[in-house]
């Protein structure tokens, strides 16, 4: 299912947000996470949080890559 169309769908009920990438967040170009992020502030989203799902290095780096793209992304708050 489409996390955007999921998000909506449930608006108002999905108060925090589970994201995870293949990869590091942001490096693997599979997800679409400013539709996701705009969705779920649009639905009443409070706080996220993250799941690497493979390291490709070590995990202190790819959560410091993770971390990085998403204080950098302007459409997380």
């Amino acid at each position: 299912m489409n996390p955007v169309d999921y998000i909506r769908k449930y608006a108002g009920r999905i108060p925090l947000l589970h994201i995870k990438d293949e990869q590091a967040i942001g490096e693997s170009g599979t997800m679409d996470f400013k539709s996701i992020f705009d969705a779920a502030y649009d639905s009443g989203l409070e706080s996220y949080f993250v799941e690497v799902e493979r390291y490709g290095r070590t995990p202190e780096k790819d959560v410091a890559a993770s971390y990085n793209f998403l204080a950098a992304a302007p459409y997380v708050k």
